[in-house]
């Protein structure tokens, strides 16, 4: 594979979610410090427990996200992944490896940064992708979650749970671990008296 030019990574950056409302001179400028890497079908990636400050996107090729032998997600071109490490170096919470031939775009966590702070429309993109994962993540948890016993994983709503207000400016409130219980179908204020 022959390195991608920055008009082919400007194109391919436009088509990811978090890069898609991101102007040209921008994409131009996070094109420009993109790293690429290249995997062999069946190459390992990365290994959950190991740390991590790079996130990456697929520029040609699929990858499969998993823990041991339990698929996760099945990835392909213009998707990304390891984004959370870019963030917030941690271990990384599970593994990837290259289902095709893979072609992967690297961002690190300090170049990520540096863009963040001088280009506030990078920090909006990676906001927004990173709601739309999570709000995805709660449907599929919703949908398909449960238990060893069958029991679901996320509360229906309205939640069996509520915990108090948040504390704002050294109020007191009321403590995480004493929550308000609340019956099925009794509203909080019932539930208070």
């Amino acid at each position: 594979m022959s390195v991608l030019l920055t008009i082919e990574k400007v194109i391919m950056l436009r088509a990811v979610t978090m890069f898609a409302e991101t102007s040209e001179d921008v994409l131009a400028e996070v094109a420009s410090i993109l790293g690429e890497q290249e995997f062999k079908a069946g190459q390992r990636i990365i290994e959950k427990g190991e740390p991590g400050t790079t996130m990456y996107i697929i520029a040609e090729g699929r990858v499969r996200v998993h823990t041991g032998d339990t698929t996760v997600a099945t990835l392909g071109e213009r998707d990304a992944f390891g984004e959370l490490s870019a963030l917030d170096p941690e271990l990384r919470s599970a593994s990837v490896t290259a289902v095709d031939d893979t072609r992967l775009l690297c961002l690190d966590h300090e170049q990520l940064f540096e863009l963040m702070s001088e280009r506030i429309e990078v920090g909006r993109g990676i906001i927004r992708f990173l709601c739309r994962r999570y709000r995805g993540s709660v449907e599929l948890a919703q949908k398909w979650g449960r238990d060893s016993e069958g029991r679901s994983l996320v509360p229906p709503p309205p939640f069996q749970t509520l915990m108090g207000p948040l504390e704002l400016e050294g109020i007191p409130t009321r403590s995480r671990s004493s929550p308000i219980q609340i019956e099925r179908g009794a509203s909080p204020k019932q539930a208070r008296s």
